[in-house]
């Protein structure tokens, strides 16, 4: 957290219009509009969980098929959860699709 109080002011109060939306804010925490007007984004510190991103489908009607084809039992990295993202600006998970806790 160091590094974004180091940089923040070099934000000089700028917020992103998606941040300062009605819908934006009643679907958030206090924390993370705090975080979002502070830092410019919701999951700092704490709330931030780091992730991999390991291929973009094309279509997204596909995700069923994809799904069956995860071997959720094998064990090529340490994580504690996998998700199935419909994807956002930059790779960003925009939604939630399907997650297990493993």
């Amino acid at each position: 957290m160091r590094f974004w109080k180091k940089v923040s002011p070099l934000r000089d109060g700028y917020i992103r219009d998606k941040y300062k939306s009605k819908e934006f804010i009643e679907s958030h925490t206090n924390e993370q509009n705090e975080n979002a007007i502070r830092y410019g984004h919701p999951y700092i510190g704490e709330l931030y969980r780091p992730h991999l991103t390991l291929t973009l489908l094309r279509n997204e009607l596909d995700q069923d098929e994809v799904l069956k084809m995860i071997k959720w039992n094998d064990n090529f990295i340490k994580v504690d959860e996998v998700m199935l993202c419909r994807m956002g600006d930059w790779g960003t998970c925009r939604e939630t699709v399907s997650s297990r806790k493993i």
